[in-house]
């Protein structure tokens, strides 16, 4: 079975895989975590992870979806070629991938979120500032799925992984998740 890369970068935020990470064991998903330099990752509330591996060492076709968590400041990737690039490759080929918070400015460096409807946890201005997202297919609702790419805003990391799980067509138990 083909495995989840689970994307991690400094400060990433860890609550937002905490529920997308729970489905994915509850489904059986294999899941590799993958660091872009380092095996060593901080998040943003000072948890120590150590990744499987680095991204160079990733062969993509043991990989059928991405998991990308936000980061305290994205802008710390904006020069990470090496991770868009990764991000086309899976998008060619067709694997779901799954953004929250400010990680979709990722997908959209990447070309992936062309003529897709997506959302993502920056303001209006920051994304001009960017100069990547088309908002014309910028909506503000919490998840939005288009084709095989899922995007939601932070605070939305439970439909998010509910999403990811449905678009994996997992079997896990959803109500583990609502109050």
């Amino acid at each position: 079975m083909k495995k989840t890369a689970v994307l991690l970068y400094p400060h990433f935020s860890e609550y937002e895989l905490s529920v997308a990470l729970s489905i994915l064991m509850q489904g059986n998903k294999p899941v590799v975590t993958v660091g872009l330099h380092h095996r060593d990752i901080k998040g943003e509330s000072g948890l120590t992870c150590l990744a499987d591996m680095q991204l160079c060492d990733i062969d993509s076709n043991e990989i059928d979806s991405l998991l990308l968590p936000g980061c305290m400041d994205i802008m710390t990737l904006v020069d990470e070629q090496a991770l868009c690039d990764f991000i086309k490759i899976m998008h060619v080929k067709g694997a779901v991938i799954a953004s929250i918070s400010s990680s979709p400015y990722l997908l959209a460096k990447a070309g992936v979120l062309k003529d897709k409807n997506y959302t993502v946890g920056l303001s209006l201005e920051a994304m001009k500032q960017l100069e990547v997202f088309d908002l014309r297919h910028y909506t503000d609702e919490l998840v939005v799925q288009d084709g095989n790419i899922i995007t939601a805003r932070g605070r939305a990391f439970i439909p998010f992984g509910i999403a990811l799980g449905k678009a994996l067509q997992l079997h896990f138990d959803e109500n583990w998740y609502h109050q």
